[in-house]
């Protein structure tokens, strides 16, 4: 929906939260790597999430890593992340955003990679009040998505950030998207996190 497949496609969705609020769970996942923000606070300290899986099958695998086949692996699986986001979420209007880099799941880098689609982003957030009512925030095509100053992301080659780029795209309607064939299951394994920072 955003053109050029290298680019790094940004999600966005505005919610009312119509009171106080008793718990706000969020479940997310972005396919390939995902960083999920309410009203431009990032949510949860882990970086390149969902943790990579066999997503799915792929059309052309063969042909491309002569030695692989779908038949080769155990299951398909899709990993999610879940977040208690309570104390992002006072009464009113707020903005819900993700950018969704392509990783392994979608790498325009044939040469270590064959890519399963393009990039996907899956969430619910389930908004519960004090007074017993409940909202669900849900992905669907009331979502807008526009291209996002990530202008090129790979886990081999890195990325390129275009900061002129910054809203510089018009935001569009989302489009829904085939499910990969994995089994949605939330993630179990340790996440990956910045553990320290090296200054040029």
């Amino acid at each position: 929906p955003v053109g050029d497949a290298r680019v790094a496609p940004e999600f966005g969705k505005r919610f009312e939260v119509r009171g106080d609020v008793r718990s706000a769970v969020l479940q997310v996942s972005g396919l390939g790597f995902y960083e999920f923000r309410i009203d431009g606070v990032k949510v949860g300290d882990d970086v390149l999430t969902p943790n990579e899986t066999s997503y799915g099958h792929r059309a052309g695998l063969g042909q491309h890593f002569i030695s692989m086949s779908d038949s080769a692996w155990r299951q398909f699986r899709v990993f999610y992340q879940q977040y208690d986001v309570r104390h992002l979420l006072a009464r009113g209007v707020h903005q819900a955003s993700a950018v969704v880099a392509g990783g392994v799941y979608s790498s325009t880098n044939r040469r270590w990679l064959h890519p399963y689609g393009s990039p996907r982003l899956w969430c619910r957030l389930v908004v519960c009040y004090k007074d017993g009512r409940s909202d669900t925030i849900a992905t669907d095509t009331t979502w807008q998505v526009r291209r996002s100053p990530w202008v090129e992301s790979d886990p081999f080659a890195g990325e390129v950030y275009d900061a002129s780029a910054e809203g510089a795209d018009r935001w569009r309607q989302a489009v829904r998207r085939q499910a990969p064939d994995g089994r949605l299951v939330l993630g179990d394994g340790p996440a990956d996190r910045v553990v320290e920072r090296l200054r040029p």
